[in-house]
């Protein structure tokens, strides 16, 4: 019995250090999506950026038994994040968690910003899902003379700013027009 009681102690202060754990960027998306995401996930992280994707850090959650310990846990998680980067698919439409995430987020901190993976042509349009134009997007410029890819935040009528400029930048100035 003791034995057990030390274990779940072990598993109860593990959670606690990993639930406290700070992440730049919430990567919100739909898990249809999972063979793109895992590309920008291991892109971000090769570039030095700490990413919260749900299902590579909280193995614990069940994707066909959300609770409202699901819910308490990916808000705990967005407390921890300094941005969250929407990634917009054809297949992000489909998801109920991608709005809330959104929602949730934008009150909580407003550092939002979209990540079309989608032809060019539907980029600006976000058919459907108007309120996605209100954010600023994110594109990637392929690499240079070695440097790797650098992702850019772009808003309407301003100059872009790197992904790791506007990942510093205080809240305030990332809205201003």
């Amino acid at each position: 019995m003791r034995r057990w009681a030390g274990l779940n102690l072990k598993i109860k202060m593990y959670e606690a250090l990993a639930s406290e754990q700070a992440f730049q960027i919430f990567l919100s998306h739909s898990y249809s999506d999972a063979s793109h995401i895992e590309l920008l996930y291991e892109q971000f992280q090769d570039l030095g950026y700490s990413v919260y994707v749900d299902w590579k850090t909280d193995l614990e959650l069940d994707r066909a038994n959300v609770t409202n310990k699901t819910a308490e846990t990916i808000r705990a998680r967005m407390s921890k994040c300094s941005a969250l980067i929407y990634v917009y698919t054809d297949g992000s439409r489909e998801s109920v968690w991608m709005p809330w995430e959104l929602g949730y987020f934008d009150g909580l901190n407003g550092k939002v910003a979209i990540l079309p993976i989608v032809p060019q042509s539907k980029v600006a349009t976000y058919v459907g899902q108007e309120y996605l134009g209100v954010y600023p997007y994110v594109d990637q410029e392929e690499e240079r003379r070695g440097n790797g890819p650098f992702f850019w935040v772009n808003w309407p009528g301003r100059e872009a700013m790197r992904l790791s400029e506007w990942l510093k930048a205080s809240t305030a100035a990332h809205h201003s027009s």
